[in-house]
C-alpha cells in the first residue's frame, strides 16, 4: 500500500501533468471564488530487485482540499509537509514508492491568478519550496505580500462556502477558524480589504455576475449591480454569522462600514431583523433609500423586510384569536384532490365579505371547493409592492426581485398575479459537470479515509440510496433533482397548494400563463405557415392584436394540462426515447421540433399519440409516471430531457472536474438599448394595481424587449377587482414549468399511496403494518414516499410513516434524518435532541466522522436561535446518553455568548 497518502484519498492522472495544463486553460473560466485549491504530487515507483521485468516508473496523482492556510509559504508548506510524513511505508515485495514533489496551486479570487508553491520531496524538509503566481496566459509573476493575504482571504470563504457538491476527491481541514485568535485575524483581513470585494463579483441567485463585465452589454446592465452589499466578501461573511446565530458579530462587523456606503446597511439591517429589532431596521433602511435612491439592493431588502413584518403580525394576530388559515390537504376529506384522478371541478360560487381591521381592509372570498382565499388589503403590503416594483424598474433583469414580487402577491392572496410574475423571471439554465463515483468504486481506487469528510459520506450513502431496488416511478420523480429557481418555485407552489389546493392552482395557471404561451406558439406557427405559402386549418386566425382570454381554457383530466380552443395539436408526452439510439429526444413545443408540430400527425381523430418506446439501455431512465398521460402544459417550453434531470456520470476529464459552473440566460444577446417609460411606484393602490401591473407586465416583463407594435395581447378578467387588463403574449417560463410538473407528479404519487393504505383500512381504530399495505413495496420505497409527504408539506403523514418504519424495527439513518428535520419544524426541543444524538452517534461509529452532520447543526442552531439556549440546554440535562458533539455545539455557543445571541 506505499502508492498511497495516508487518510487522502487520490486520483491517479493517465497522462503526468495532464491535470495542471488542463487547470491553466480553465483558469480564464473561473467564475466567483474559484474551485478548491488542487494538490498534485509526483512519485517515482522502483520495483523489488527481485522481481523482474520491472523498469521504474513516474506517477502523479491529485487532490483537492479545503482549509488550508495559504497566507504565507511557511503556512502553506505546513500542508505539504504532512503529505510527506504521511506517505504510506511500502510492504515487502511491492516495491518502493518515493515522493518526488508536492505541488500547491490556490486560486486569488481577487486578482484571478493562482498561487503555485512547489516542494521538493526530501525528508529534512530543508529544501525551500518554490513559489511564483501564474494568470490565465501563463506568465509568471514573483508574489508580494497583498497577493499571499488576498489568496488566503479566498481559501477561506471557500471554506466556508463549501465544497462543490459531488466533487472528488476532496480533503477537507476542519480546524480552520476554529481558534477566536484566527477568527479575529480573518475579520481583520476582510475589513481591510472589504472595499475590493466588488472584484469577486455577486449571485443573483444562480445567475453569476462579474463586476467586471456587469455593464458591457444591454443584457448586463439590467441585471443585478454589484456594490458594497451583494458581492461574495459581504454575502459569504453573513452567511457565516448567521449560519451560527451570531447576529451581533455580525452587526458590529458591518455598523462601522456604513457609515462610508450605504448599501452596506442592507447586512447591518439583517443583523438588526434577527435581533428582533424589525422596526429599527426598516428604519435604518429607509434613512439609506434616502441618501441612495436608486439603490435595488436596499429597496429589495426594504420589501423583504416589510413582507416579514406584515407575515409576522398576521401570525401574531392568528395566535391571539386562536385562527389559522384555512388549507386543504390532499387526501382529506375537504380536499379538492381526494379523488383518485384529478378532475375538473364543477363551477364555483363565491361570497364576499368585506372586514376592517387596524385600518387595514380585508376581503375573503369564500369558494364552494372547501378552500378560503384572503384577499389583504394591507398599507405594509402595498408599500413592500412599491419598492420591489421601483427595484424592478431599474433593473428588469433581477431575478430575486421577481420571485419577492410574487411572494408579496400571495400574501395579499393575489395568486394570479404572484404567478403571472414568476413567469416573467428571467429564466436561468444551469450546467453542471458532477462526479458521482460512489464509496465502493472510489475504495476499489486508494483506501478509505479514516476520518472521511461528512458531506462525501452523505454524498455517497445518496448515491446508494439511489441504487437501491424499489419502485421506479418514486425514484424518477421530477422533485428529487430540482435545483436552483425551480427548486424554488416548487416550494411557492407547494405553500400555493396547501392554501387553495391543486385543481384551484392549476385552473389559475391555465387561465392566464398556459393561454398566452398558447396563443404565443399558435402566432409563430401561422406566421411560419404564411412565410412557407402553406395553409393550416387547424389554425384560426385574430383580425385584431388584442383577444379575449376567458372562458377559453379547458382543463383536462388530469388537471394539469389546457387545451387551445386555437388549435389541436399532438401534446408532447413525459419520455419519448428513440428505442434505436436510446436517447432522449428533445421533442419542443415552441413549433420548431418534436411531434407538436408534425404536420403528418392526425390531430382531429380525437385519439391520444401512442405510447411511447421505452429503451432498454441501463442508463435511460425508464417509464416516469403515468406514459399514457400527457403531464406538460400546451405552451410549455420545457424539452423532454429537462424533465429527467440526471446529474453528469464521473467526469473523467481534468478539465470538467475543475472547471466551475457553466450560466447561461434565454436573453443572452446584445441589444440597443432598451427604452423604458418611467415608473411612479408612488401612483400604486388598491383601486388601480390591476391596470398598473399589467403595464407593468408590457414594460418591464419578458416580452418588454420587443416592439409593441408587434407584440399580440390577450385581455383577462383577474384579480383583486376582477377588471379587464392586456397582457403580452409569452411562452411559459421553463423553471415554473418544471416546478409545477414535479408538484404533479408528488401529488399523484401521494394520492396513490394514501388511497392504498384506505383500502386497507378497517376502521380508524386497526393499526396497519407496511407488509399489509403493500407487500411489494421495499423499504427504501417507503422512505422515499414519506421524504415526498414532507416536500409536499404532509408533515403529519410523514412523521406517521417514519415512525411506523421505527416500530417495525426499519431503521435508516434517513429515516431519523427526516424526524430531526420535523421535530425542529414543528419545535420539537427533546424529540430533536434525541433524534440528533442517535444520529450522530451513528456517523461516529460507523464511518468515524469528525464533523458533525449539517442537518443536526442547523436544527439544533435552529432551536436555540428561537427558544434560546438555556432552554434548549435545560432539556439536553434531562435526557440520557446524548452524543458529545452536541454538547459542544452548546459550548461554542457559549464561547461566543459575550458577542452573540441569545434570548
Amino acid at each position: 500500500m506505499g502508492e498511497y497518502i495516508y487518510n487522502v484519498q487520490e486520483k491517479i492522472e493517465i497522462v503526468n501533468g495532464e491535470v495542471l495544463e488542463e487547470r491553466q486553460k480553465c483558469m480564464k473560466n473561473f467564475i466567483g471564488l474559484g474551485p478548491p485549491d488542487l494538490c498534485i504530487i509526483s512519485k517515482q515507483y522502483e520495483p523489488p530487485r527481485f522481481v523482474p521485468g520491472l523498469k521504474t516508473q513516474k506517477i502523479s496523482s491529485y487532490h483537492w482540499t479545503m482549509g488550508v492556510n495559504t497566507g504565507s509559504t511557511s503556512a502553506a508548506a505546513v500542508y505539504l509537509g504532512t503529505i510527506l510524513d504521511n506517505q504510506e511505508k511500502s510492504s515487502f515485495g511491492r516495491g518502493n514508492y518515493k515522493i518526488e514533489q508536492c505541488h500547491l496551486i490556490s486560486y486569488n479570487a481577487f486578482l484571478r491568478m493562482d498561487l503555485h508553491l512547489e516542494l521538493p520531496g526530501t525528508s529534512n524538509h530543508l529544501t525551500p519550496p518554490i513559489t511564483y503566481s501564474l494568470n490565465s496566459n501563463g506568465e509568471k509573476n514573483q508574489i508580494e505580500e497583498t497577493f499571499w493575504t488576498e489568496t488566503y482571504l479566498s481559501s477561506v470563504l471557500r471554506y466556508i462556502q463549501g465544497a462543490p457538491p459531488f466533487l472528488r476527491p476532496v480533503k477537507i481541514i476542519p480546524n480552520m477558524l476554529k481558534d477566536p485568535s484566527d477568527e479575529n485575524d480573518f475579520l481583520k483581513l476582510c475589513s481591510q480589504h472589504y472595499w475590493e470585494g466588488r472584484k469577486l463579483g455577486g449571485f443573483d441567485r444562480e445567475l453569476y455576475i462579474d463586476f467586471k463585465n456587469d455593464h458591457s452589454t444591454t443584457t448586463t446592465t439590467e441585471s443585478m449591480e454589484i456594490d458594497d452589499s451583494n458581492n461574495l466578501l459581504v454575502s459569504t461573511l453573513s452567511n457565516y454569522f448567521l449560519s451560527r446565530n451570531r447576529y451581533l458579530p455580525m452587526l458590529n462587523f458591518f455598523e462601522e462600514l456604513q457609515k462610508t456606503e450605504p448599501t452596506v446597511s442592507v447586512p447591518v439591517s439583517i443583523a438588526h431583523r434577527l435581533l428582533g429589532n424589525i422596526d429599527q431596521s426598516i428604519s435604518i433602511l429607509e434613512k439609506s433609500l434616502l441618501k441612495s435612491p436608486n439603490s435595488t439592493s436596499i429597496l429589495i431588502e426594504l420589501s423583504s423586510t416589510l413582507l416579514l413584518k406584515n407575515n409576522r403580525s398576521n401570525n401574531n394576530y392568528n395566535h391571539n384569536n386562536n385562527t389559522s388559515p384555512v388549507i386543504t390537504t390532499p387526501g382529506s376529506s375537504n380536499s379538492p384532490t381526494s379523488s383518485s384522478v384529478i378532475i375538473t371541478p364543477p363551477p364555483t360560487t363565491t361570497t364576499t365579505t368585506t372586514t376592517t381591521t387596524n385600518n387595514n381592509t380585508t376581503t375573503t372570498t369564500n369558494i364552494d371547493n372547501n378552500s378560503t382565499l384572503t384577499i389583504q388589503k394591507d398599507e405594509t403590503l402595498l408599500l413592500a409592492l412599491k419598492y420591489i416594483l421601483k427595484a424592478l424598474s431599474l433593473k428588469p433583469g433581477l431575478i430575486g426581485a421577481w420571485e419577492i414580487a410574487s411572494k408579496i402577491f400571495i400574501q395579499m392572496g393575489l395568486i394570479e398575479w404572484a404567478l403571472v410574475f414568476l413567469n416573467n423571471t428571467p429564466n436561468v439554465q444551469l450546467d453542471h459537470a458532477t462526479d458521482r463515483v460512489g464509496r465502493g468504486k472510489y475504495q476499489k481506487v486508494t483506501p478509505p479515509q479514516e476520518n472521511p469528510n461528512i458531506i462525501n459520506v452523505l454524498e455517497d450513502e445518496e448515491i446508494e440510496f439511489d441504487e437501491e431496488p424499489g419502485d421506479e416511478v418514486l425514484k424518477r420523480l421530477s422533485s428529487n433533482t430540482l435545483s436552483g429557481d425551480s427548486k424554488k418555485y416548487f416550494k411557492i407552489l407547494v405553500s400555493l397548494f396547501k392554501k387553495i389546493g391543486w385543481i384551484q392552482l392549476v385552473d389559475k395557471k391555465n387561465k392566464i400563463i398556459d393561454e398566452l404561451a398558447i396563443a404565443l406558439r399558435d402566432k409563430h406557427k401561422l406566421e411560419n405557415n404564411k412565410s412557407s405559402g402553406g395553409s393550416n386549418n387547424n389554425f384560426k386566425k385574430s383580425n385584431s392584436n388584442e383577444t379575449d382570454g376567458n372562458n377559453s381554457v379547458n382543463i383536462t383530466k388530469d388537471g394539469h394540462n389546457s387545451v387551445s380552443p386555437l388549435t389541436k395539436t399532438t401534446r408532447a408526452t413525459e419520455n419519448t426515447l428513440n428505442s434505436s439510439s436510446g436517447n432522449v429526444n428533445n421533442t419542443n413545443t415552441d413549433g420548431t421540433d418534436g411531434g407538436v408540430n408534425n404536420t403528418n400527425t392526425n390531430t382531429d381523430s380525437g385519439t391520444e399519440p401512442p405510447p411511447p418506446q421505452i429503451s432498454e439501455e441501463p442508463n435511460v431512465p425508464k417509464e416516469v409516471l403515468w406514459r399514457d398521460e400527457d403531464v406538460t402544459s400546451d405552451g410549455s417550453d420545457i424539452a423532454d430531457d429537462d424533465l429527467d434531470k440526471i446529474d453528469l456520470e464521473s467526469v473523467t476529464s481534468p478539465e470538467n472536474t475543475t472547471t466551475t459552473t457553466t450560466t447561461t440566460t434565454t436573453t443572452t444577446t446584445s441589444e440597443p438599448k432598451i427604452i423604458r417609460p418611467e415608473f411612479d411606484e408612488n401612483s400604486i393602490t388598491f383601486e388601480n394595481l390591476s391596470e398598473t401591473l399589467s403595464n407593468f407586465i408590457d414594460n418591464f416583463g419578458s416580452e418588454s424587449t420587443k416592439d409593441k407594435s408587434k407584440k399580440q395581447y390577450i385581455s383577462f378578467e383577474i384579480e383583486p377587482n376582477f377588471n379587464k387588463v392586456k397582457l403580452p403574449i409569452s411562452y411559459n417560463n421553463r423553471n415554473l414549468d418544471m416546478a409545477f410538473h414535479s408538484l404533479f407528479q408528488d401529488i399523484k404519487a401521494y394520492q396513490g399511496w394514501k388511497e392504498e393504505e384506505e383500502q386497507k383500512k378497517i376502521n380508524e381504530n386497526v393499526q396497519i403494518s407496511l407488509k399489509n399495505i403493500n407487500p411489494n413495496r421495499t423499504i427504501p420505497d417507503w422512505i422515499r414516499l414519506a421524504r415526498l409527504a414532507y416536500r409536499i408539506g404532509e408533515l403529519g403523514d410523514a412523521e406517521k410513516l417514519f415512525l411506523k418504519l421505527i416500530s417495525e424495527d426499519k431503521s435508516h439513518p434517513l429515516v431519523t434524518l427526516g424526524l430531526i428535520k420535523i421535530f425542529s419544524d414543528h419545535g420539537d426541543i427533546r424529540n430533536c435532541i434525541i433524534s440528533s444524538s442517535q444520529l450522530s452517534r451513528y456517523y461516529s461509529f460507523k464511518y468515524k466522522t469528525l464533523e458533525m452532520h449539517p442537518v443536526i447543526e442547523k436544527s439544533i442552531l435552529g432551536l436555540i436561535s428561537n427558544y434560546g439556549l438555556q432552554k434548549v440546554r435545560n432539556i439536553f440535562a434531562t435526557l440520557n446518553d446524548n452524543s458529545s458533539c452536541i454538547s459542544g455545539l452548546f459550548l461554542d455557543s457559549v464561547k461566543w455568548r459575550s458577542n452573540g445571541y441569545d434570548k
